[in-house]
């Protein structure tokens, strides 16, 4: 490249390179109209003055004291932060010890743990009796009935709807019923 540039405050860029070409690295001189014609392949040229360079200075060190201010802002609400939250750990700790160390307390969870055994065993033998046995069959029973009288309805609401288009049925006290229309896609049965 030539040695020698018109104004010095002229720089070569590179157009997608972080490396740049300081004035007197440049072409020797440019033809006038489109004078990036006249560059290496990559480069433009970026003209300055002394005032912009000045303000870009200017912007650059407010940025970087802002930058410098907002880190330091991190940094004493991150201390900050650790020591709150340090001193909640303590806090807490306290308040475990305070229910560990508490002898009634303890007593009344041992008798809580103890009637929470009894009272389950005591479920498992009424649940074991004759009576119990005798009522659960019932319930069996009944739930079975519940079951099939349902689908029952089921295919004649649908019925219903296929027929009428409704979802209100009228009942011979004069209520309405609404009723929803759903499937179900049940499981293979095995062969």
């Amino acid at each position: 490249m030539a040695d020698d540039m018109t104004n010095d405050s002229t720089k070569m860029l590179p157009a997608d390179d972080t490396q740049e070409l300081e004035a007197g690295e440049a072409v020797e001189s440019l033809e006038a109209g489109d004078d990036t014609d006249a560059l290496p392949d990559g480069y433009e040229i970026v003209a300055t003055d002394e005032a912009t360079v000045e303000d870009n200075v200017e912007q650059a060190e407010q940025f970087g004291e802002a930058l410098t201010s907002l880190q330091n802002i991190i940094q004493r609400y991150s201390d900050q932060y650790d020591q709150v939250n340090s001193r909640y750990k303590d806090l807490r700790e306290m308040m475990k010890n305070m229910f560990d160390n508490d002898a009634e307390l303890q007593e009344l969870s041992e008798q809580a743990k103890t009637a929470q055994q009894d009272a389950k065993m005591r479920k498992q033998r009424i649940k074991e009796s004759p009576e119990s046995v005798e009522l659960q069959m019932k319930m069996k029973e009944t739930k079975e009935e519940i079951n099939e009288i349902q689908e029952t309805l089921n295919n004649h609401l649908l019925r219903y709807y296929q027929m009428t288009g409704s979802q209100v049925i009228e009942e011979p006290d004069g209520t309405e019923r609404e009723f929803k229309i759903s499937a179900r896609l049940k499981s293979k049965k095995a062969s």
